[in-house]
């Protein structure tokens, strides 16, 4: 198993442990799996967008790294949130 399906396994084990399902749509969530092209390409976040039915300036994101701000950035989100 690699290191992205863990990482996705271990997201969901999250979201079971503290009973978050109900917030979250499984079957939208967007993870690495290595198909996807890396930040700061826009991909990530333009998947995500078309996952759930809405366009990237009517989205938010919060990131933490400089190539997931470009990244956002790259994709026209409407809203970047950069914490450090």
């Amino acid at each position: 198993m690699n290191l992205q399906k863990l990482e996705c396994l271990y997201f969901l084990s999250i979201l079971s442990i503290f009973n978050l399902e109900k917030w979250f749509n499984i079957e939208k969530i967007v993870y690495s799996d290595g198909k996807i092209k890396g930040k700061p390409h826009p991909e990530i976040y333009e998947i995500a967008c078309k996952n759930i039915g809405v366009t990237p300036q009517e989205c938010v994101v919060i990131e933490d790294a400089i190539s997931g701000i470009e990244s956002a950035h790259n994709a026209k989100i409407g809203k970047i949130i950069a914490i450090h």
